[in-house]
């Protein structure tokens, strides 16, 4: 493996990420590729996507259960809004939108709220990703 490759779980330190682009990631015991990706967002869009279509009642409950309120003003990440969104993207075949406009931490703090609503178990998503340097990193 690629020394610049390294394999990641939830449950590590977003925070610590820096000039990463994510390569693939392990879901639903099979792992998927990320092309033309140089944001941890683009996971966030498949990974929603392959949600949506394991269960899209419970992808319809993800605007209410992972809203966060801030001085009495309703956050969304995941709306049926678009105009909610700071960085909307449309889910394929739905009326779903979900924010790109969010930092590492709030990603993965939303993918570990989706996987919670599905019941899997966070510990079964790996992600790889490839370091790179400064220079070359696109935001």
């Amino acid at each position: 493996m690629d020394n610049n490759i390294r394999k990641i779980s939830l449950n590590d330190d977003f925070s610590s990420l820096k000039n990463i682009i994510p390569i693939s990631f392990y879901f639903n015991n099979q792992w998927y590729s990320l092309t033309k990706t140089t944001k941890l967002s683009d996971l966030l869009i498949n990974l929603s996507q392959k949600l949506y279509i394991m269960d899209s009642t419970k992808f319809k409950r993800l605007p209410k259960e992972t809203a966060t309120e801030s001085n009495g003003t309703l956050h969304f990440k995941i709306a049926f809004d678009d105009k909610v969104l700071k960085k909307p993207f449309k889910i394929k075949n739905s009326s779903l939108f979900i924010d790109l406009d969010l930092s590492l931490i709030e990603i993965q703090t939303l993918i570990n709220q989706m996987l919670y609503i599905y019941k899997i178990d966070t510990n079964l998503l790996f992600i790889k990703i490839k370091n790179i340097s400064s220079k070359n990193f696109n935001n």
